[in-house]
C-alpha cells in the first residue's frame, strides 16, 4: 500500500508541474497585452483607435489586442493587404514575414499604398522555405528592423494583433466597400520608431494577414527546469516523510 501511495504523489508532482508549464504560454499572452499608448503626433482622428473607429472596425485597440506575436498558416495560402499608413517614413518602410533562422520574406514596399494586396503564398511553398512558423517585421527608413515578438525588440511591444471575429470593416473611411475580419485573420499595427523615441500611436503601419492561426509562445527553457525543480523538490521531501 505504502508503494502505490508514493506511486500517487510522484504522478501528483507530476500532473502539477505540467499544469503549470501548460499555464505559462497563456501568462505570456496576457502580459504582452498591457499595451500603452501614446497621443499620436500626426494630429486629431490620427490615433490607431479613431482611424479603426472611422472603418466601423468593431475593435477596442487596448482591450482587444491579442498578444499574438508568431503565426502558422490554417489553409492552402496566405495573404496579407496593406489598410492604412499614417508616418513620415511610410514612403520607406517594409513589411514582412520572417522566421526562426532570421530569413526575411518581404511582402511590401515603401512605394505601396492604402489597400495593396500581397501576393498569395501557398502553405506548401512557406513550409518549403522554413516558414511554418513566422513572425511580422516592419523595417524603417533608418534600417532599424522591429518584430511582432517583443523579445527581439528588447522587450518593447512594436506590433499589436487583433483576432477577427467575422465583423465587416470598411477599405476606408469614406468607402461603401467593406472585407470581412474572420476568426482565422488578424488585423496587425506597427509602430515604426522604438517607444523611447515615439509617440506611441501604432498607426504607422495597418494591415492584415489572412488564413492564420497564433502560435502559442514556447515556456522558456530556464522557465521549464525551474518547475521540475519544484517538483523534484516535493517529492524528495514526501519521500523523506514517508521514510
Amino acid at each position: 500500500m505504502k508503494s502505490l501511495s508514493m506511486t500517487a504523489k510522484v504522478l501528483g508532482s507530476i500532473a502539477t508541474a505540467a499544469m503549470l508549464t501548460a499555464a505559462l504560454p497563456f501568462a505570456a499572452n496576457a502580459e504582452d497585452s498591457n499595451i500603452q499608448f501614446g497621443n499620436s503626433w500626426d494630429g486629431p482622428g490620427a490615433s490607431l483607435q479613431e482611424q479603426l473607429d472611422a472603418l466601423d472596425a468593431n475593435i477596442d485597440t487596448v482591450k482587444d489586442e491579442s498578444g499574438a506575436e508568431l503565426f502558422q498558416p490554417t489553409g492552402r495560402n496566405v495573404r496579407s493587404f496593406l489598410l492604412f499608413e499614417i508616418a513620415g517614413f511610410a514612403p520607406f518602410n517594409t513589411v514582412g514575414l520572417y522566421n526562426s533562422a532570421g530569413t526575411k520574406w518581404e511582402l511590401f514596399e515603401g512605394s505601396d499604398e492604402g489597400f495593396t494586396r500581397s501576393d498569395r503564398i501557398s502553405t506548401q511553398d512557406l513550409e518549403a522555405a522554413d516558414f511554418g512558423t513566422f513572425g511580422l517585421y516592419l523595417t524603417n527608413k533608418n534600417g532599424e528592423t522591429f518584430y511582432s515578438e517583443a523579445s527581439k525588440n528588447g522587450g518593447d511591444d512594436q506590433f499589436l494583433a487583433y483576432q477577427g471575429s467575422g465583423q465587416e470593416i470598411k477599405r476606408t473611411a469614406d468607402s461603401n466597400r467593406t472585407f470581412d475580419l474572420n476568426f482565422n485573420d488578424y488585423l496587425f499595427a506597427f509602430e515604426d520608431l522604438s517607444l523611447g523615441n515615439s509617440d506611441q500611436d501604432y498607426n504607422d503601419f495597418v494591415g492584415v494577414i489572412r488564413r492564420v492561426t497564433e502560435v502559442e509562445a514556447v515556456p522558456e527553457p530556464t522557465a521549464m527546469i525551474g518547475l521540475f525543480a519544484v517538483a523534484g523538490g516535493a517529492l524528495a521531501m514526501r519521500r523523506r516523510q514517508s521514510a
